[in-house]
């Protein structure tokens, strides 16, 4: 065949065929994965691409029957699938330039894609050019994602090895016969809460009543303890699985990949496998997925590739189901779960409990002031996002407040007493503008032993041993204390 009679019947071929509405459900798939692809297997990411595609076409079988001119219901299939496909994305673009409340954006996309398919209903027009015209932006489209997810790959084989860890890099249990009676454990993580050192020196705030408070109730006190991380999800990652991790922000530099590969790190963790064997029951009141337990809320800005169905179609018009079961955090959403927590602590249960409880406080958004008074905007009782400080210091008071609360409820319902572990996962990171990175990775760091005796610990602790000197002291192990080292993470904003 000579490109004299080629170029004329692929020309043909493009404005008599109407490829683009199945172009489009794969165009989808690899521009919602080009970057958290690696997290799956190939023939998943391909199921899903032949289920996309097949989605697009139901509409396009649908409206055929009712037109004689076969490109108009390829066309406007291909317009309804847009807005299915990338109704949040359409939504946000929208929302940038009109003057219309974000929840009214919608109404406005409905009159806008009514406006495109009237035309196109009313037209005479045999839309061969407009069929071709979308048949080679489809297959530009496809080729660029393709090219996007080639380099993505060639880039990822330099740091792949890093997101595969031993299943299990410690020994069995010593006695997991039920035999013995474990207590109850405690986690309470209080987000971006900075140590009291650390809030005298940069804010001259002296945090001395909660420290009395808790020492009072036999608390440790690790007054200089630090973060190994100053990203939570990298800080909690190491925490769960008693080990150092690879700094993936750096060495990925996909915060997508990154973050969703601590997510897994913490939903597989060592802690929780190992406190399962010994027969606790795990509760799960945190911002993570913690094995089978799915977490309590959401965070907005923190990514989450684990799920591939939730993640691909994280921006549709109608989600995959589970995307909406944790609620996404607001300023009612500490509150609940302080009271969850409190809850817990007084519902009756047959085997121990390991209770994960992450609230998000002192770390902005500000929705308290010292006396608990809310602020549903987020912005303080300052009213500005530009005093953080001051805003900081407010909720960090009540913080104290609901926390001591909690305490004494827990010590108060347990007919043993438990285990409790309430740290920062990081510092304030307020003053990481001016180089200060003492303070990010400064964090409170109080523990609670049922008999007091707290040789294990040490007043430098990281959370990385937190759990090796816990199995060591209550559950006969042998764990060795790691070196207490700090990690910095590029893109350490969560």
């Amino acid at each position: 065949m000579t490109n004299k009679t080629f170029i004329p019947r692929l020309k043909g071929f493009f404005q008599e065929r109407s490829l683009y509405p199945f172009l489009l459900g794969l165009f989808f798939v690899l521009f919602q994965l080009k970057e958290a692809f690696i997290l799956y297997s190939t023939a998943y990411v391909l199921l899903f691409i032949a289920m996309v595609m097949l989605l697009s076409a139901i509409p396009f079988a649908f409206l055929y029957i009712f037109f004689k001119n076969k490109k108009k219901p390829a066309i406007a299939s291909l317009l309804a699938m847009i807005t299915f496909l990338f109704f949040d994305n359409i939504r946000y673009a929208l929302y940038q330039v009109c003057f219309l409340p974000y929840g009214r954006v919608k109404y406005l996309m409905v009159l806008i894609l009514i406006l495109l398919l009237l035309p196109l209903l009313l037209t005479k027009s045999n839309l061969k050019q407009i069929n071709s015209y979308l048949n080679v932006l489809l297959i530009i489209l496809v080729l660029f994602e393709l090219a996007n997810l080639g380099k993505n790959y060639m880039d990822s084989r330099s740091w792949i090895g890093y997101l595969k860890q031993d299943e299990n890099i410690f020994e069995s249990p010593v006695d997991t016969t039920g035999e013995k009676k474990y207590p109850d454990i405690y986690h309470i993580v209080l987000d971006a809460y900075t140590s009291s050192a650390e809030l005298k020196t940069h804010w001259n705030y002296d945090n001395g009543k909660l420290d009395s408070n808790l020492s009072r109730l036999g608390f440790y006190s690790a007054s200089k303890a630090k973060s190994n991380s100053t990203a939570t999800q990298m800080s909690l990652a190491m925490t769960f699985n008693m080990d150092y991790l690879p700094n993936l922000d750096s060495i990925v530099g996909n915060d997508v990949v990154s973050t969703s590969a601590y997510r897994l790190a913490i939903k597989n963790n060592q802690v929780t496998s190992r406190l399962e064997e010994y027969g606790y029951n795990i509760i799960n009141l945190s911002i993570f997925d913690i094995g089978d337990k799915e977490k309590f809320h959401q965070m907005h800005y923190m990514p989450d590739a684990t799920s591939l169905p939730q993640f691909l179609f994280r921006d549709c018009f109608i989600k995959w189901p589970g995307n909406q079961k944790a609620p996404k955090f607001d300023g009612q959403t500490n509150l609940n779960l302080f009271s969850a927590l409190e809850k817990t602590a007084s519902a009756p249960h047959n085997k121990p409990i390991f209770v994960y409880a992450h609230l998000m406080m002192p770390h902005g958004p500000y929705y308290f002031d010292a006396n608990g008074k809310m602020y549903p905007d987020g912005l303080g009782p300052v009213r500005s996002k530009y005093e953080a400080a001051s805003n900081y210091i407010e909720q960090l008071i009540h913080t104290n407040t609901l926390v001591m609360h909690a305490v004494e409820k827990i010590l108060a319902s347990s007919k043993n007493p438990p285990i409790i572990i309430i740290h920062g996962d990081h510092g304030s990171r307020l003053l990481r503008e001016t180089g200060n990175h003492t303070e990010e990775y400064s964090i409170l760091a109080r523990f609670y032993f049922p008999d007091q005796h707290y040789m294990g610990l040490y007043d430098s602790i990281t959370p990385v041993n937190f759990y090796r000197v816990i199995f060591n002291c209550y559950f006969g192990e042998k764990l060795p204390i790691l070196l207490d080292r700090q990690l910095y993470g590029v893109k350490d904003s969560h």
